[in-house]
């Protein structure tokens, strides 16, 4: 079901639970033909208190969270108590799937001989790992889909913080062919100098376009290339980050619970029922 609303008072709770009942009745979940206004009303009554009852349930695993020191947190390469090879994560990050999704490398010298980071958060978590003044490069696996369906798209990363002395960012810059060689081939390039433009939704779009220009799926790019599939793909990374590195996951410090979760994050806990969010909101 979805639902469009053009002012901030229209966005209410009881117009919600009343569209959302006539749609189950539509859809045959519940309801028999006949039903009366009462019989309606009575259903659409219970409906908002178990609306009322997942709000309870969820401020009750907030405060559960907080007491036992906030959510479990996947740790990124430089976080964890191992040392990896550029070989090793690099084939980690080139493969069709698996724990890591994502790595940099400085821009100097020492970018093409050691990782700078690394981890399997997709955008998001690399994003946490550049700086303004700085220049890293890096490589992105996408995926979407998951199984016989899962396509997997590898997109070279220059970033060039806003704030990087001028002659350190020519130096740097320059090395990109060098570091390129190093990466080897990618399906597409994004550059980056200010984090709004590190964007979910341009890079899936530049995806889109040049599956189109490739002649890839044109018929069904939208659904094969969704910000749903892409999702399910991450949501596949996270568990094999489980499995192949089990230290990764930690219990949170209590300050996780003071930060906005990722988009990845929030939307896992909206369609998952054991998670305490039921909503989330996404700007274009």
């Amino acid at each position: 079901m979805s639902m469009t609303f053009e002012t901030r008072e229209a966005c209410d709770a009881d117009r919600i639970v009343e569209a959302l009942a006539r749609v189950v009745v539509d859809d045959g979940a519940l309801g028999a033909e006949g039903e009366t206004p009462s019989d309606f009303e009575a259903r659409v009554t219970t409906m908002k208190a178990d609306v009322a009852a997942q709000l309870d349930e969820a401020k009750k695993m907030y405060e559960e969270r907080a007491r036992t020191g906030g959510a479990p947190r996947r740790l990124t390469l430089r976080e964890m108590d191992r040392k990896m090879s550029f070989r090793d994560v690099a084939n980690a990050v080139r493969a069709d799937a698996g724990a890591f999704n994502w790595y940099l490398v400085r821009g100097d010298a020492n970018g093409a001989s050691e990782v700078f980071n690394a981890g399997g958060g997709s955008l998001d978590e690399m994003k946490k790992s550049l700086a303004s003044d700085e220049v890293f490069f890096g490589l992105l696996r996408m995926g979407f889909g998951r199984g016989a369906f899962r396509r997997v798209k590898h997109i070279f990363i220059h970033w060039s913080g806003a704030d990087v002395n001028p002659l350190k960012r020519g130096q740097h810059n320059a090395n990109e062919e060098a570091i390129r060689k190093l990466v080897g081939p990618v399906n597409l390039s994004h550059f980056a100098t200010e984090m709004d433009e590190m964007n979910l939704n341009d890079l899936l779009d530049k995806v889109k376009t040049k599956v189109v220009l490739d002649g890839e799926a044109i018929d069904d790019v939208e659904d094969l290339f969704s910000l749903e599939s892409y999702m399910v793909s991450c949501e596949d990374d996270a568990e094999a980050m489980k499995r192949e590195f089990p230290d990764a996951i930690r219990e949170g410090d209590g300050e996780e619970d003071e930060q906005e979760p990722t988009f990845e994050e929030a939307l896992e806990s909206v369609r998952d029922k054991s998670q305490p969010y039921n909503w989330m909101l996404c700007t274009l």
